[in-house]
């Protein structure tokens, strides 16, 4: 069994992560709600697993980029 992650670039912090997607929705971060009980979330050494799937394509600047396009293209732009 493997724990998938997305590698060094998506160790980010989960404000981090709020914070660069509510830029690109245009929301203030004053209306990011978190949950209030702890979770699993955590950094996984994950690799073993990329040596072997070859999964981690995707850094997480990359990824920001296709979400702001994705925006774009929905709102027609």
């Amino acid at each position: 069994m493997f724990n998938i992650s997305g590698g060094k670039s998506w160790q980010i912090t989960g404000e981090k992560y709020v914070k660069d997607y509510f830029e690109i929705l245009e929301v203030d971060m004053e209306n990011a709600l978190y949950q209030k009980e702890e979770g699993h979330f955590s950094w996984y050494e994950s690799s073993k697993s990329n040596k072997i799937l070859q999964y981690q394509n995707n850094n997480y600047e990359n990824y920001l980029a296709q979400k702001r396009q994705d925006l774009n293209n929905l709102m027609g732009e």
